[in-house]
């Protein structure tokens, strides 16, 4: 990489100034990926490395899915038990936890994927696995709710 430096003289109001810049050029000259005008007058351009909200969409759709396993642990423990009336109670709570969770980590993974100098890759994984979730949920909610009804 080289730099080239220059200088040149400005004048406002009247009154004359001295004013720097630097070109970087990130390429040789002889690369095919160079501008045919010479050096590059963009600045590069840095992405951070943490993207925290997207983080916590893959956290929270770890999460879920850990909650969805620790149910159906609890399932055949709670049907041969004597108490198999507690088993749609416990379905439910277990649905209604798994949606606020997804919808909290939707947001988060949006949030992840929409701001600015970040990467997005964990952030898209995590609405993935949160929309994935909360789809299967809401699916199995309402087809149970069909079978109840019929």
């Amino acid at each position: 990489m080289t730099v080239a430096r220059a200088s040149t003289r400005a004048k406002c109001y009247g009154r004359s100034f001295a004013i720097q810049y630097e070109d970087i050029v990130t390429s040789s000259p002889n690369s095919p990926d160079s501008s045919p005008h010479g050096a590059s007058t963009t600045a590069p351009h840095f992405e951070s490395k943490h993207n925290t909200p997207g983080r916590i969409s893959l956290i929270v759709g770890v999460v879920i899915m850990l909650v969805g396993a620790l149910f159906i642990v609890v399932q055949p423990l709670v049907l041969f038990s004597d108490s198999r009336e507690l088993l749609p109670v416990i379905g439910l709570i277990s649905a209604i936890t798994q949606i606020g969770l997804a919808l909290v980590g939707l947001a988060f993974g949006i949030i992840g994927a929409v701001s600015r100098d970040t990467r997005k890759l964990t952030a898209g994984i995590g609405i993935g696995i949160c929309a994935s979730a909360l789809f299967s949920i809401v699916v199995s909610l309402l087809s149970s709710a069909l079978l109840y009804t019929l």
